[in-house]
């Protein structure tokens, strides 16, 4: 690298640092017209090597948060190189608390390569920018409730349960039928419940009957007793 190039990181990295501090200080960025950086300019603090935390920190939040259109962008990059671990945790909180609609697609991103925990985080900030109805969203979890492991099944679930969509009545009486991990068929049976849907009643009345699992049949009554349907 030249030394005038060196020049200008050290500038660019003086002037993100500043911004990290404020932000940490009271949660305030700069005004809309302050964008005196290019993404090329803070991609680069962002990706020196020997970077400083608070540089790296404060490129975090200018990608991210000041020019959300380079945000894509910049995870791809971030995980082309293999960096996610050393930045995930900053990011995903810049995720969780800021994130604005510009971040759906990072988001469901970072939800695909994130862990258990990240991902459920992750997922609440996502119902919240992009709401339910979102075909990315359904996508997203159709996927890891056909798809995904025992955690990732149970946490779809879960999210389909909040969000009471019928879509997914056929996705959860497939489980029903195929899945064998008690924790999952019995956040099946909430689920179903939950939709208030007349489809679900079929299969919450045969497992309250036939399911092996004591557990499961107990928890279907008590479904089909909350909608009147025993």
């Amino acid at each position: 690298m030249q030394k005038h190039e060196e020049l200008e990181l050290g500038i660019h990295g003086e002037y993100l640092t500043r911004l990290f501090r404020q932000f940490h200080l009271d949660g305030s960025l700069p005004p809309a017209g302050e964008k005196t950086l290019s993404g090329n300019d803070a991609r680069g603090v962002l990706f020196r090597e020997h970077a400083r935390p608070e540089e790296v920190h404060g490129a975090l939040i200018y990608l991210f948060l000041i020019k959300e259109d380079e945000s894509l962008k910049t995870l791809s990059r971030i995980l082309q190189l293999g960096r996610l671990d050393e930045v995930k945790d900053f990011l995903v909180e810049l995720l969780v608390t800021r994130g604005v609609a510009a971040h759906v697609d990072v988001i469901i991103r970072l939800i695909r390569r994130g862990s258990l925990l990240d991902r459920e985080r992750l997922l609440g900030a996502l119902l919240k920018l992009a709401g339910a109805d979102d075909e990315r969203i359904l996508q997203l979890l159709r996927r890891y409730l056909l798809y995904g492991d025992q955690h990732s099944r149970f946490l779809a679930i879960r999210t389909v349960a909040r969000l009471r969509s019928r879509d997914f009545t056929p996705d959860l009486l497939y489980l029903l039928e195929k899945e064998a991990a008690e924790p999952v068929r019995l956040a099946v049976v909430e689920a179903l419940g939950s939709l208030e849907d007349p489809g679900a009643i079929p299969g919450l009345k045969w497992a309250s009957e036939h399911d092996p699992l004591i557990t499961v049949r107990l928890r279907a009554r008590g479904m089909l007793e909350r909608t009147g349907e025993l």
